[in-house]
């Protein structure tokens, strides 16, 4: 109040209309009040969608879809095991393709993405390069060994065998995959081919066929094996000729009753193997699951084999 008239502030004209300029949340902005933008580019997208599918939707600005993007990739890769082991010999490959599918779509997306963005994208507050940092190392050092850990060690494993003791039905460098679900709800059973800790290392695999089962009498005269008495007939077994003198339990062995909970096992390289021959049976607890196909074929001198490409391990 000023000599009796009310002072009012008139509104400055050249003052901004702020009810148009209200930044929406997660958006940033200047000290003089203007947004920050700052263009995407397609390849940046397309790199950390690489490191970490999800990834480049955040740099994008779609951070609740990376999201969704991410966990779909990790429900993916627990449905393709489930895949792998249900499916036949060669369909469940497909499943291997899964996620190399699913990653050249998000891949696309996030590239398109960027580009329809272009120049006049609008930082928000996730933009940093720290944040895209502690992301990829949350997904790589976390969730991808937690997955895993589900994966590898309860439902489908993936091996190399670099070894000819189970010629002709497995080549050196064969890649196979194993089935680590099946024996949790069951035993193995004879002429399955396991994988299991090698009892004078266990920090090593080997990988044989179970010959003999718990309870039972087994015995090997010139070659031919016995269980309790009985000769057994083994189409799937080669000999190379290795010298009995220097290996004389591999041809001549026995007798011995198997420990229960115990399996003997045997290479089918029958002369080139060391198996229950020589390290004695293998204890339940130490098998870790059953060889059921070749996913990636191995060579024949020095000839790689496509037609075992699939090929199912009986």
């Amino acid at each position: 109040m000023a000599g009796g008239k009310m002072a009012i502030a008139e509104p400055d004209r050249e003052a901004r209309n702020l009810s148009n300029e209200i930044p929406e949340w997660g958006d940033n902005f200047s000290e003089s009040g203007d947004f920050i933008q700052k263009r995407r580019r397609p390849w940046v997208a397309g790199l950390l969608t690489f490191l970490v599918i999800g990834l480049g939707q955040v740099y994008n600005g779609e951070f609740i879809q990376g999201v969704w993007y991410y966990l779909g990739s990790v429900g993916l890769s627990l449905l393709a095991a489930f895949l792998i082991l249900f499916l036949p010999p060669p369909l469940n490959l497909l499943a291997l393709a899964l996620g190399f599918i699913y990653f050249i779509y998000i891949f696309l997306v996030s590239w398109v993405e960027a580009q329809r963005k272009g120049s006049t994208y609008c930082l928000k507050p996730y933009n940093r390069t720290y944040i895209y940092i502690l992301l990829v190392f949350f997904s790589w050092y976390v969730v991808n060994p937690l997955v895993s850990q589900i994966t590898q060690n309860n439902i489908v494993h993936a091996y190399r065998v670099v070894a000819t003791s189970m010629l002709p039905t497995i080549l050196d460098g064969d890649h196979i995959l194993v089935n680590e679900l099946i024996y949790k709800f069951s035993s193995p059973q004879r002429l399955d081919v396991v994988v299991f800790k090698y009892p004078r290392n266990e920090s090593q695999y080997f990988i044989k066929r179970v010959i003999g089962l718990p309870g039972e009498t087994i015995q090997i005269r010139a070659k031919q094996c016995y269980i309790n008495g009985q000769a057994v007939q083994e189409k799937y077994v080669i000999h190379a000729g290795n010298s009995p003198e220097d290996y004389p339990e591999l041809d001549n062995f026995g007798p011995l009753t198997i420990p229960a909970d115990s399996f003997f096992v045997m290479g089918d390289n029958r002369d080139w193997s060391m198996d229950s021959r020589t390290f004695g049976p293998i204890k339940r607890s130490k098998i870790l699951g059953k060889a059921f196909m070749v996913y990636w074929p191995g060579t024949i001198h020095g000839e790689m084999i496509w037609s075992r490409i699939g090929k199912k391990i009986d």
